[in-house]
């Protein structure tokens, strides 16, 4: 039987973006006598939104303090320590939610023998995959996304000096999209010419390719927010968890 490995993400709010998969590694916490609040290393603290701090969705209010054991400005419900507790805003009937709204879903992949530690490339934490792995899926367990009018797109970015750039002709990056379909599996190749995972990952690797996946609401042409997963495969520096 597979193993599977799953790549989890909740967007909690349609006004911020998180990236599908990060972890925070900046940044620590400091209290006083009011409360608990998120530093960054620069100095500054998110405020009046979400943060997912090691893995956790954490709500600061309008002064950058946590709330805990509340109820968000959004309706989302958080426990004494602050973290989102699941399922909390989510409708009676499963998989009914537009990307536009709050909504939870799920990525999985097939599981290689390794699993890696994230890395960082161009400021962007990006899950490591093995070479073993061409396709991935969501899953339609604990998710509330409506798969109606959305669109899965995957593109492949290339990592530079200044930060990473969309490949392609003329800026148009490598892009292919599929129809959104639950427990359904998608390949990773956009390029289309790749049959095998190894052959991908060679290709990846050598032309320092990130791969960004990525839903999108058709109904709302303006609407850019969505589970981001930033995938790339791992190369002879990759560290074992």
């Amino acid at each position: 039987m597979r193993r599977m490995k799953r790549i989890s993400l909740l967007i909690l709010s349609a006004a911020m973006t998180i990236g599908i998969g990060t972890v925070s590694y900046a940044g620590q916490w400091q209290s006083n006598s009011t409360g608990w609040w998120w530093q960054e290393d620069d100095g500054t603290w998110p405020a009046n939104g979400w943060k997912e701090i090691n893995g956790k969705y954490y709500y600061f209010d309008s002064n950058g303090y946590l709330m805990t054991n509340t109820t968000t400005p959004d309706g989302y419900q958080v426990g004494v320590d602050g973290a989102w507790i699941p399922n909390t805003k989510q409708t009676d009937n499963m998989h009914t939610i537009r990307a536009s709204d709050p909504y939870s879903v799920n990525l999985y992949m097939d599981a290689g023998p390794e699993n890696y530690l994230p890395e960082n490339h161009a400021g962007e934490m990006c899950n490591v995959i093995s070479n073993n792995q061409l396709t991935f899926k969501f899953s339609s367990e604990n998710s509330n996304l409506d798969p109606t009018n959305h669109t899965i797109s995957i593109t492949a970015f290339t990592e530079v000096e200044s930060g990473i750039y969309a490949l392609g002709f003329n800026g148009d990056p490598y892009m292919v999209n599929y129809d959104f379909e639950y427990d359904k599996d998608f390949s990773l190749d956009f390029t289309g010419t790749h049959s095998t995972a190894q052959a991908l990952s060679d290709y990846c690797i050598a032309n320092n390719i990130i791969i960004k996946v990525e839903i999108r609401d058709n109904l709302n042409s303006e609407q850019t927010i969505g589970p981001v997963f930033y995938l790339c495969y791992a190369s002879s520096n990759s560290i074992y968890k």
